[in-house]
């Protein structure tokens, strides 16, 4: 896939191209990776992508796919399955079919490439890719309760807040399920609480509410819940 996309440091505009990545752009993802965790003021929430993840994606267990502009890495996404982490976590999540789920890492874009909707059509790139294979049920992402952006995404691309636990050494994390099957189900609750108020939330997806959409006002962020 091609497309356009500006700097914000020169706004001059680029064509790019995504592509599947593999093992020859190893160290690339992961300097991108280090130049981005680098200047996050909070670190914490984000989770870095192991070498040892890349080569498993690599090697059948996922598919990574860049953005490439003028031959140099602007953005990445991590897609994994079957790896001993992604059927932990669908345990977790008490889904039954644990080889039949994708794991969704977050995206990495590069500063001055922010902006472009690089994350979103990668996110779709990334869904369109697990709809074709038909072998998936479910797609879990995860994500710092703290990380407004990324959970707005994540809901308005159909994915639903079902569990927010402590990960990656005590991390506070949502976790977020895709269900591929379509299941609809009848709304008969709906309640809204502020993004920060964990506890109340965590009891609400104990008690089989899920996070459906980020609400914002002048004030705060609010994430609505139905069952």
């Amino acid at each position: 896939m091609t497309g356009d996309a500006i700097n914000a440091d020169t706004h001059k505009k680029y064509e790019y191209k995504i592509i599947k990545l593999n093992y020859k752009w190893l160290d690339k993802i992961l300097c991108l990776q280090d130049l981005i965790y680098d200047n996050m003021q909070n670190k914490d929430i984000y989770e870095k992508i192991t070498e040892f993840e890349l080569i498993d994606a690599f090697s059948g267990n996922g598919l990574c796919l860049g953005t490439i502009i003028e031959k140099q890495l602007v953005a990445f996404r991590i897609l994994s399955y079957g790896d001993s982490e992604t059927i932990e976590l669908a345990k977790d999540c008490n889904i039954k079919e644990i080889h039949q789920v994708a794991f969704i890492e977050a995206t990495i874009v590069k500063k001055n490439f922010r902006g472009n909707s690089l994350q979103k059509i990668m996110m779709k790139l990334t869904m369109d890719y697990l709809k074709k294979r038909r072998k998936f049920k479910y797609a879990l992402s995860t994500v710092s309760p703290k990380n407004i952006a990324s959970i707005k995404s994540l809901l308005a691309n159909g994915f639903k807040l079902i569990k927010l636990s402590k990960m990656y050494k005590g991390k506070l994390r949502y976790v977020c399920s895709y269900d591929f099957t379509n299941k609809v189900s009848n709304k008969e609750q709906t309640t809204t609480l502020k993004f920060d108020d964990y506890e109340n939330i965590h009891n609400l997806l104990l008690d089989g509410f899920y996070g459906e959409r980020v609400i914002i006002d002048e004030n705060s962020f609010y994430i609505e819940f139905s069952k």
